[in-house]
């Protein structure tokens, strides 16, 4: 996914699910959350990302890479263009 990531550049991304059917050669649920978070590393303030925050897994996944504090900027700055 990091190297993906890095030839990309991806502006909008989402994440919607981790789970054990991902675990061929990535390991712990950890291992492949750490992995999917690669997608996020070149998101500038402009980006979009979506995070199924009912899975509980992907809402600490969430809150572990500090995104909380992204969502809450852009949620303010969407309610101020309304």
């Amino acid at each position: 996914m990091a190297e993906l990531a890095h030839l990309l550049r991806p502006t909008s991304a989402a994440v919607t699910n981790i789970g054990h059917q991902h675990m061929d050669g990535l390991g712990s649920l950890n291992d492949i959350a750490l992995e999917k978070r690669d997608v996020f590393k070149y998101f500038t303030e402009d980006s979009i990302g979506i995070i199924n925050v009912i899975n509980q897994f992907l809402h600490m996944f969430l809150i572990n890479i500090r995104l909380l504090s992204l969502v809450q900027k852009l949620l303010t700055r969407f309610k101020q263009e309304k």
